[in-house]
């Protein structure tokens, strides 16, 4: 089959083959499309290579399964075939063993055949000469003749002797030391294996040693590079056999020639530079030129540069003031860069560069950027930001900031680059591969003339290299003409289109006026509210869309029957259609496919699918008009973003939103939409669509059964518009309301007799079906008065109007009111529509009638038939957290924007801290001697020995709150800048890590609730999607200001905490209040959020193995600490087949909840019990971690899950396969925690006793340095067992106080022998730890006799214990990508334990010590032999540390610190040189003691930035050593050098 793959071979070709082969195929068939065949029923490929004779040569490949690990099979034949070295394809197919060869093997098939050709030239003219030697010999030339003849041919032979080629290598060199060769103006063509060619510029690739660089680096073989450049000219072709850089082939010109010619046809100008200031114009050459060359020259310039740009404009004043601090910092270095710095009102993205010619041009861009307005508004909501924090350049002439990696940046430039181009418009000037930046500084040409600058000097802007600028939200983007005049400092606009759903088209302003004056009918919204909205939408601005909008979104929720949006996916052939006409009528379907429907048939054009996506959504926007109910919106939308803009439109325009996905779940299934799509889209194209395919994780799924079922459709449009994890029973909250006392219901039905059949009189609705965190628990089951203003009915309904006496009782309802009766078939919801259209006036009731009443909530499912009245407080918490994690919870924290902010104070309300007035006195009693200071507060000294920080009021809601999804938590401060570091300690101590600290700077002078309201507005800006903030404070001050504050934000919701009023101890015991008070205890939303995750990963499980179990928990055991009320992993033992391995589940597992959404899974192939590791996160709690192993069960105990509860424990530990070692080891967890609860039940005691007491044991353990799975130390689990030994022998368990019994526990450890210790332990801690262990608990009980007192429990758990003459070791991590960085966590807590084992093994002593979210550490002595083998030994876990990072960008270091010497050395370092840099400048704020070591794997460049950093940051700076010994050493002012 020639030169192209028919359908019917593809489908060959798959069954004994894989997509990575397919790939090859298709490369090597485009690339070659004149030699390479596929054979026969595609079984096999084909290459040939014919000479000039006609002779053929022929290389036939097969290939066999495991390919590539398994090299192909080949063979040659042909005429030319004996003479090829069949050895060296061989060869090359070993070394290539294991990846994509096939590409390679035909090249190498092609340079032997091309040798092979040569020698037969060579022999041939050789051969010819001879001949004619011999006939010149017959004719009887004379001698002389003869002989100077004979010397003319020898000459002529040498010349016919082609010169061997230059190779790449060769010319790389020449590029990089000759002095007259501009690198920046040479491109490389590069091969790459499964793209094919790709051009990069020469000064973008490390031409060092390949093996040395880092997967950061562009370096690639030289064997791949096919073709170099100068400018648009090749100079030098592996395929053609061209060098014209050597002149060794092909022409014979050298470079020098090459480029004296190319540039006295064209001007200089890079080809790479991206910039249209008017800096950028062309300049002469020389100072010789006259003034017509350089006006030619000019002429021809001007003709090929962009005269216009389409941009992103910078308008955050954050980062216009960070910008403007580089540029001043630079220039005041350097005063030429003045000229070269562009003004902070010009700042912005650029999206594409445009060469306009004429008026029609202009036009035809104008119509194409108007097009792009849905996508626009589609890829950026106004959510979306642009986060700058970093300076780079390019080539030292342009200095930059770029924002970090958005997908949606890059798609949408390269979208705009792809119209302009179908639409002939050309784009100049942009780079090959698009590069999103801000620039600065840039040197102009002028400027290099002037100033003779070739660049700019590096360590002028490297110290900026990590500097934060700040946030630009995506509002607009303009096309604006290069040389036009600038207007307010900006360029001149020529378009612009703003980021508004609302100005994608003039219908929406319409659309969006008739829904407000529903709302305004509905009571929803009030006139000048409704006005408000109106007027905001048309402005033009679309950031001034926005909270208008919110409001309007807001009200429209409360709408009952809201109409409804279906918006399908999948792909083509995958039902859409079936499903739409399933549900809708033909006139309500919205789809781009009709846009191609012309009388002729459907007619697909792909320049023409924007216009039809734009059809499809205005069509929506008609019909929405309309109120037409339901719409269906039915397109492939592969990706999430291209129907966002639905989604938002059905937001404020009052309609619910469905998303039904039609799944493809294999290759085949994939196949079987491609053959029956009724459109013909390629099977290319259908895999394309496969491959991008992004998963939707509040979609609904919709099988190819359901398909053919209609009513099955209907029952899944109507079922509940909120996706969540668990069934449709669960309890939420429908309404809150007042219930009316029996004795006032009686009343009101004397004096209101029921005129209908069905008699309701018991409550006022408050709000129909609230959001969680709408409701007041703290109102609930307060007692509430209600005046009766009259009585109103229609032959339909009967209400009395009533009015709330108590403030804190507001109703949705326009007029509150109690529905007394109703006739049969008549909602109870009528009686709004019945007083708001009644035209009699009430009727009076009594005189001065007055209700009492309660206030509670009806709680029962959605849409269930069955209610309850619920007034206790308690009870609706747990039901409305159920809720929230339930409707709200997400698989990862990048899924929603921030819309909850939680700031919490720091002295008094995060921690108990002396005021200054008892601070001092404190510190005379303690110390004798007067504070010696004039500050208190703003001395670090306040935060130190000799005064105690206790846990302050609000620090167990800090730990309930961080890092909950879509929210923020920021502590801020009054206390100054210069006390941070101190501030910083006390939070890890006690383990508080909050997004941000924030603290007062130095040199402020404005009071505290000055400075914090000015901080919380900058943080209310930052974040536009807010919907609650929640305020932290002791100060009354700071109080007022925020209620101030919240009264400027009215559609945010405000909580206020004074945290004074926090601070009472409801608990009998010291020890249960401190656990409380600390956080450590979880809050009661974690269990439920367990309880969530664990139907979550169940419910994914289920969807996995296809079991027809009801409820998919039966197919979970969970167990471990949580199960018992711990703040810990989630320990679940899940059910599976025996056909599968334990290897397979975890890798199916991980597979399907990526697919739902989740990123954060780790995978742990330990062969002793295969798990996976995963993290889901929650709206109204903490995140969960679960820790899934698998047991393999027969399929019949599954399948009878149906029909039957879950079996016991022993059932199924009976019905695993006794061989089956990893089954076993997943149910000691569950057998173990049956165990215990069943010992824990006898004792008497609570759940909570036994967690207290366990944790107890743990604190005591970690400030002793004796806890921690890193560590191979002490774990949970044995603490478990020790407790559980403990109630089991103390037969007073269950009478005795909890502080008593915990003094009895301590007395119980340290009596304990080493032999017992060992036997608890078993292989898992080396006895090394032993000895300390017991000397910890003799300590401890001493210091507990008689009673426990707070500052006893402060001692034990919060004061770490001095480890003297020890070296601390720390292994830091992170990465700009959470998943990543989570991953690393888990990966260096798993790994560093067997090293630290090896250290213990080989005899040094091992001192256990903290596990942050970025960082573990643990200490040594100090002495330099034990420095020495720790360096030594934990070599190897590095590379493996290294390895594990490789595949994502990730700063690692690995650093030593000496107490004795105050010096730190930096052992290992991975990452950027941004690593180095971020550890100089903490060991400048006073962390890592006082001399700072840096390792000598620093380069020359990267020490230069270093030396500049350090003379910044004031630190002393040198370097030591010679070669590959050369390193940095940096000194505090205290220190010595």
């Amino acid at each position: 089959i020639d030169c192209h793959l028919l359908h019917d071979c593809w489908w060959m070709m798959e069954s004994v083959s894989d997509s990575g082969l397919r790939s090859e195929l298709e490369l090597l068939e485009s690339m070659f499309p004149a030699e390479f065949q596929l054979g026969r029923g595609g079984q096999y490929p084909e290459c040939t290579v014919q000479d000039e004779s006609g002779k053929k040569v022929m290389l036939h490949l097969s290939f066999p399964v495991g390919y590539p690990d398994v090299p192909p099979k080949m063979k040659l034949s042909g005429d030319m075939a004996p003479l090829l070295s069949f050895d060296q394809l061989e060869n090359r197919a070993m070394e290539l063993n294991g990846s994509p060869m096939l590409l390679e093997l035909v090249q190498v098939f092609q340079e032997l055949c091309r040798s092979v050709g040569e020698r037969k030239a060579t022999r041939r003219q050789g051969k010819d000469k001879r001949k004619r030697d011999k006939r010149e010999a017959d004719a009887g030339a004379s001698s002389e003749h003869k002989g100077r003849q004979r010397k003319e041919r020898t000459e002529e032979v040498e010349d016919s002797k082609k010169k061997p080629m230059k190779q790449a290598t060769d010319v790389i060199s020449r590029i990089i030391w000759d002095p007259d060769l501009p690198t920046e103006l040479f491109t490389v063509g590069y091969l790459d294996r499964f793209v094919g060619v790709i051009e990069k510029p020469f000064s973008a690739f490390s031409w060092e040693d390949i093996a040395s660089v880092d997967y950061t680096t562009l370096a690639i073989p030289k064997h791949r590079i096919q073709y170099f450049k100068y400018r648009d000219q090749i100079v030098w072709d592996k395929t053609t056999q061209t060098d014209d850089v050597f002149g060794s082939r092909g022409s014979g010109k050298t470079i020098s020639e090459v480029i004296e010619e190319y540039d006295s046809r064209k001007p200089r100008s890079n080809p790479h530079e991206n910039d249209h200031k008017e800096m950028n114009a062309p300049d002469t050459e020389s100072e010789d030129e006259t003034e017509e060359e350089e006006k030619d020259k000019k002429k021809y310039y001007n003709v090929h540069r962009p005269t216009h740009f389409v941009c992103i404009p910078i308008t955050s004043p954050q980062i216009r003031a960070a910008a403007q601090d580089v540029q001043e910092a630079l220039c005041c270095a350097d005063p030429r860069l003045k000229d070269g710095c562009l003004l902070v009102s010009a700042l912005h993205v650029t999206l594409t560069m445009v060469r306009i010619n004429t008026d029609k041009d202009l036009q035809a861009v104008k119509q194409i950027l108007t097009d792009l307005h849905l996508q626009f508004v589609s890829m950026f909501n106004l959510d979306t930001e642009l986060h700058f924090d970093t300076v780079s350049h390019f080539r030292d002439r342009v200095v930059y900031t770029r924002p970090r990696p958005q997908p949606a940046l890059t798609r949408f430039a390269t979208l705009i680059m792809q119209k302009l181009s179908e639409a002939g418009i050309a784009t100049p000037g942009n780079y090959t591969e698009y590069q999103p930046h801000v620039t600065l500084v840039k040197l102009s040409r002028p400027m290099c003339r002037q100033f003779e600058m070739t660049s700019i000097e590096r360590s002028l802007y490297l110290p900026f290299a990590d500097k934060t600028f700040g946030r630009q939200h995506v509002e607009r983007f303009h096309l604006c003409s290069v040389s036009a005049p600038k207007e307010d400092g900006f360029y001149q606009c020529l378009h612009t289109v703003e980021n508004s759903i609302v100005s994608v088209s003039p219908s929406i302003p319409r659309l969006i006026q008739s829904v407000c004056e529903k709302a305004l009918a509905n009571e929803l919204l009030s006139e000048k509210v409704a006005g408000t909205i109106v007027g905001a939408i048309q402005n033009q601005s679309g950031l001034e869309h926005r909270k208008p909008l919110q409001l309007l979104a807001a009200a429209l929720q409360s709408l009952t029957d809201r109409p409804t949006l279906v918006i399908l996916r999948g792909l083509p052939g995958s039902g859409k259609s079936t499903v739409a006409h399933a549900i809708a009528d033909d006139d309500s379907i919205c789809s781009a496919d009709d846009f191609f429907k012309k009388e002729q048939g459907y007619r697909y054009d792909r320049t023409k699918l924007t216009a039809a996506f734009n059809q499809c959504f205005l069509r929506c926007v008609q019909l929405m008009m309309t109120a037409t109910s339901p719409i269906v919106v039915d397109n492939t939308n592969s990706q999430l973003w291209v129907y966002s803009a639905y989604k938002e439109l059905s937001r404020v325009a009052g309609y619910r939103v469905k998303v039904l996905e039609l799944l493809c779940p294999d290759e085949l299934t994939l196949g079987r939409y491609a053959h029956r799509n009724i459109h013909n889209v390629p099977i290319d194209a259908c895999v394309k669509m496969a491959k991008q395919w992004e998963k939707d994780p509040m979609a609904v799924t919709v099988t190819q059964e359901q398909i053919k079922d209609p009513s099955s459709l209907m029952d899944i449009l109507h079922h509940s518009f909120e996706t969540n994890c668990t069934d449709g029973n669960q309890d939420v909250i429908i309404y809150t309301a007042v219930y009316l006392t029996e004795q006032s219901r009686e009343r009101l039905l004397q004096l209101v007799p029921p005129i209908y059949e069905i008699v309701v009189c018991d409550h006022m609705t408050m709000q129909f079906n609230p959001e969680p965190e709408e409701v007041n628990i703290s109102t609930m089951g307060k007692e509430v008065s209600l005046r009766v203003l009259g009585v109103a009915s229609d032959p339909k309904i009967q209400a009395v109007v009533v009015e709330p006496l108590s403030d804190f009782v507001t109703s949705g309802n326009a007029l509150p009111h109690i529905t007394m009766s109703y006739a049969k078939g008549v909602k109870p919801s009528y009686s709004n529509d019945m007083l708001h259209n009644r035209v009699r006036p009430l009727d009076m009731v009594g005189n001065d009638v007055t209700l009492s009443g309660t206030v509670g909530a009806e709680v029962g499912p959605r849409h269930g038939q069955t209610s309850r009245h619920v007034v206790d407080g308690g009870e609706l918490s747990t039901v409305l957290h159920q809720q929230w994690l339930n409707e709200k919870m997400w698989p990862q924290p990048s899924d929603i924007p921030t819309c909850q902010l939680f700031v919490f104070d720091f002295d008094g309300t995060l921690v108990e801290s002396p005021d200054p007035v008892q601070g001092r006195r404190e510190y005379k009693r303690l110390t004798g001697e007067d504070w010696p200071h004039k500050r208190f507060l703003g001395k670090a000294e306040s935060l130190s020995d000799p005064f105690t920080v206790l846990a302050g009021p609000a620090m167990a809601d800090f730990h309930s709150h961080s890092d909950r999804a879509g929210s923020i938590s920021i502590v801020l401060t009054a206390r100054i800048a210069s006390v941070e570091p101190a501030v910083q300690l006390w939070l890890e101590r006690y383990n508080m890590y909050p997004d941000r600290l924030i603290t007062k700077p130095d040199d402020c002078s404005r009071t505290s609730s000055e400075f914090k309201n000015d901080v919380l507005k900058t943080l209310l800006g930052e974040f536009p999607s807010l919907r609650s903030v929640k305020l932290w404070d002791d100060s009354d001050d700071n109080l007022k200001a925020f209620q101030t504050l919240s009264r400027q934000f009215p559609t945010i919701s405000f909580t206020i905490t004074d945290s004074k009023s926090m601070n009472v101890n409801h608990e009998k015991s010291e020890i249960a209040h401190f656990l409380h008070q600390t956080g450590v205890l979880p809050h009661p939303s974690f269990a439920a959020a367990c309880q969530s995750a664990i139907s979550y990963v169940s419910e994914a499980w289920k969807s996995v193995i296809k079991v027809p179990t009801g409820d998919p928990t039966k197919l979970a055991l969970p167990f471990g600490s949580s199960q018992l009320g711990r703040f810990a992993d989630v320990d679940v033992c899940l059910l599976a087949p025996n056909t599968l391995s334990q290897k397979e589940c975890v890798l199916k597992l991980e597979g399907e909840l990526k697919d739902r959404g989740v990123a954060f899974t780790y995978v742990s192939h330990s062969s002793r019990c295969p798990r996976l590791k995963a993290k889901c996160f929650f709206a109204a709690a903490s995140p969960v971690e679960l820790d899934v192993v698998f047991c393999l069960v027969p399929q019949s105990l599954l399948d009878s899950l149906h029909s039957s509860p879950q079996p016991a424990l022993s059932v199924i530990t009976a019905s695993v396969a006794k061989s089956d070692k990893a089954s076993h080891t997943a149910l000691t967890g569950p057998a173990f925690l049956q165990d215990l609860l069943a010992d824990v039940s006898k004792s008497g005691r609570s759940l909570l006793d036994f967690v207290c007491l366990v944790e107890m044991l743990c604190l005591i353990l970690k400030s002793s340095h004796l806890k921690g799975n890193a560590f191979h130390c002490i774990r949970t689990f044995h603490l478990l067992r020790l407790v559980q030994c403990f109630l089991q022998t103390e037969h007073k368990a269950g009478s005795l106080a909890l502080d008593e019994l915990q003094i009895k526990l301590v007395e119980f450890c340290s009596t304990y022998t080493t032999a017992q210790w060992s036997k608890l332990f078993g292989e898992f801690v080396p006895s090394h730890y032993i000895s300390p262990l017991r000397q910890t608990f003799v300590t401890t009980q001493a210091l507990v006799q008689p009673v426990i007192t707070r500052d006893i429990l402060y001692q034990l758990a919060t004061a770490p214990k001095t480890i003297i003459h020890c070296s601390q070791v720390e292994v830091a991590f992170s990465s700009p990508d959470p998943v990543q960085e989570w991953r690393l966590g888990i990966f260096i807590e798993a790994r560093l334990g067997t090293y630290i084992r090896l250290l213990l093994s080989g005899g040094t002593t091992v001192h256990p010590g903290h596990v942050k979210p970025t960082a573990v550490d643990f200490m040594v002595p100090d002495s330099p032999q034990a420095v020495h083998t720790v360096k030594q030994i934990l070599a190897p876990f590095w590379d493996e540390l290294v390895e594990f990072s490789r595949t994502t960008p990730s700063v690692l270091t690995v650093s030593l610190h000496s107490p004795t010497t105050s010096q730190t050395t930096v052992v290992f370092s991975h990452g950027n040189i941004g690593s180095i840099l971020q550890f100089v400048k903490r060991f400048a704020s006073g962390q890592h003691g006082v001399s700072l070591h840096l390792p000598s794997l620093l380069g020359k460049y990267e020490r230069l930035q270093v030396h500049e950093l350090a003379g910044q940051l004031g630190l002393e700076h040198a370097s030591f050593g010679e070669g590959k010994d050369r390193h940095m050493v940096l000194t505090r002012k205290e220190g010595k050098l």
